[in-house]
């Protein structure tokens, strides 16, 4: 695959990932669990910053948004690695008379 046809695909993928992300998980399968551990980790985070002195609270606040980093690199991997796993092999898409099936 050539360079400017790598470059196309890859930039379809991060314009695909940062729309999804846009879309504030709309449609997520699992919303109610997600906003339920969301308000654990809410409620943690608060308990540990009232427990920390003030000088310690800038520093878990920043560790904190790096995490949230990691996993957004994570998520971008996976997202492109099923991206090319699920072109990559589309035979399944064919009938028994070798025709495509659209439906």
């Amino acid at each position: 695959m050539n360079e400017d046809i790598k470059r196309l695909i890859n930039n379809i993928i991060q314009n695909e990932f940062n729309h999804i992300q846009d879309e504030n998980l709309k449609g997520m399968d699992d919303l109610e669990k997600y906003n339920l551990l969301n308000k654990e980790i809410d409620k943690i985070q608060d308990d540990i910053l009232q427990a920390l002195p003030e000088e310690l609270k800038p520093l878990v606040n920043e560790w904190d948004i790096k995490i949230w980093h990691v996993l957004t690199i994570i998520n971008d991997y996976y997202f492109r690695k099923g991206v090319i796993a699920g072109t990559s092999n589309l035979n399944f898409l064919r009938d028994s008379t070798g025709g495509i099936i659209f439906n």
